[in-house]
């Protein structure tokens, strides 16, 4: 199967799920800025159905895959990523059922490193690591992990929704979130965008950009809506892009 045959079918995959190649692109673009990726070594930790991963080698990379499928996943997700690999005939993406801390260090280095939502399922806490020290130092660890697979000059993206937002609060006040999707948050479980900052300027990595999630109907507002107060109305999610030095 040809590229343009690849891109054509990964496209009705995505329009199967309510999103488009155009959507993913956007925000690809938006997280990764001028991260290159073709023929760039990527380690997509908790890479669940495999949008990201497959994005990322129709781009180019050589993508290595992993995800546990544990508590905090969809149960069968990996068996969409083994199916829709298959049928694209990709083999540019080389999955594994394991977890980070299961990663033997002989897979890296690695140019890239991806964790799209999944970096509050390493360490599953209720804990502000913001406030207390153990959830702090756990979460090093988690990052530090991450380092030890980054080549020098490697560039390492973390996702995730941060803990304090106004549906955080509604939802104490027993008001539900108005998009069905985000309902099932629990927004206890995370933490705070200047919380993995800390932790990422820790580690001794530089941070090269930090955007907010703007949806693909409102992407020519981006330039207005990306920012943490548009994040704390909405679901708060952020992408912090980093460097190793």
């Amino acid at each position: 199967m040809d590229m343009s045959d690849q891109l054509e079918l990964c496209g009705r995959m995505l329009r199967l799920e309510g999103t488009s190649l155009s959507s993913v692109h956007f925000h690809m673009q938006r997280v990764l800025a001028d991260t290159p990726l073709r023929d760039r070594r990527v380690l997509d930790i908790g890479c669940g159905r495999g949008l990201h991963s497959i994005y990322m080698a129709l781009q180019g990379a050589q993508v290595t895959a992993i995800d546990p499928e544990v508590h905090g996943s969809n149960p069968g997700v990996t068996q969409v990523l083994l199916n829709r690999l298959s049928q694209l005939e990709l083999q540019s993406v080389r999955f594994k059922p394991i977890g980070l801390f299961d990663l033997a260090s002989s897979e890296g280095p690695f140019d890239l490193i991806f964790s799209w939502n999944v970096i509050n399922h390493i360490w599953p806490t209720r804990l502000d690591a913001s406030r207390n020290h153990q959830a702090y130092s756990a979460y090093r660890d988690v990052v530090d992990r991450m380092c030890t697979f980054l080549s020098p000059g490697g560039r390492l993206l973390i996702a995730d929704c941060a803990r304090s937002n106004l549906f955080a609060v509604l939802t104490r006040l027993g008001i539900p979130h108005p998009i069905p999707g985000c309902r099932s948050i629990e927004w206890g479980t995370h933490q705070q965008m200047s919380t993995w900052r800390s932790i990422l300027l820790k580690e001794g990595l530089a941070i090269l950009r930090v955007t907010w999630y703007v949806p693909y109907p409102l992407r020519r507002l981006e330039s207005i809506l990306n920012n943490s107060l548009w994040g704390y109305l909405t679901t708060s999610h952020f992408a912090i892009l980093a460097m190793r030095r």
